[in-house]
């Protein structure tokens, strides 16, 4: 006797665990509240108040409508991340992870052709083309999905067509054109403006020192915060 009931609630645990990966790689029918995709200038505005507030932004922490928005108006193109790793050789299954969110794509958005723009060779990554709502939401409740995100928004060049004013302008971020001081700059070839901190730390010099020489030069950007410091 105890022996059937703990072969009943083997089999009750197992198919519990198989119901459950089936939710989440089969979503099922997606309901959508909010048909109409935000404009830029609302997508702009919203990621302006989260970086206000929080001092980032994240497309993870985003709403389903939200992402889809900004995919939307992007050309809707989606860059989605998937896997545990980053690496497709970390990954064996990745062309079988990667076969089934492309099948997800195709049966929510109808079509079976232009859907996949790009397969990256060495990561688990792709870009793809979608154009409906239901099918961000039901990408995003897959479990080897790491991440969905807009992968052409625009978001500087809104700025600019909005006529917005980036509070990091006294940071040297800001969109706005201000005349500079003879003094802060001088011309180098072809044309272009260095400033005089160049100068001061033998940037140029060390331009010319390492062209043809194996070595890059990299700047790095530290992000889109209001508040550079």
């Amino acid at each position: 006797m105890k022996k059937n009931v703990f072969y009943l609630l083997l089999l009750f645990l197992v198919f519990t665990a198989c119901s459950r990966e089936d939710l989440q790689n089969n979503p099922g029918n997606i309901e959508v509240a909010k048909k109409d995709p935000l404009t830029a200038k609302q997508i702009n505005e919203k990621i302006n108040e989260a970086i206000k507030t929080k001092g980032r932004f994240s497309w993870s922490e985003s709403s389903d409508h939200f992402v889809w928005s900004a995919i939307f108006q992007g050309n809707k193109i989606a860059s989605i991340g998937f896997g545990s790793s980053f690496d497709r050789s970390l990954t064996p299954d990745n062309r079988a992870i990667e076969e089934e969110i492309l099948k997800v794509i195709e049966r929510y958005e109808g079509k079976t052709e232009k859907t996949l723009l790009s397969s990256d060779q060495y990561l688990n990554q792709i870009d793809v083309v979608i154009e409906k709502q239901e099918t961000v939401i039901a990408l995003r409740k897959m479990k080897n999905i790491r991440y969905l995100e807009p992968a052409d928004y625009r978001y500087f060049e809104n700025e600019q067509k909005f006529g917005a004013k980036s509070s990091s302008s006294s940071s040297g971020c800001g969109f706005e054109s201000t005349t500079l001081s003879t003094s802060d700059y001088t011309t180098v070839t072809p044309n272009a403006k260095a400033p005089w901190s160049f100068t001061k730390h033998n940037i140029i010099n060390a331009w010319s020192y390492s062209t043809g020489a194996g070595i890059t030069i990299g700047v790095i950007d530290s992000g889109v915060s209001p508040e550079q410091t």
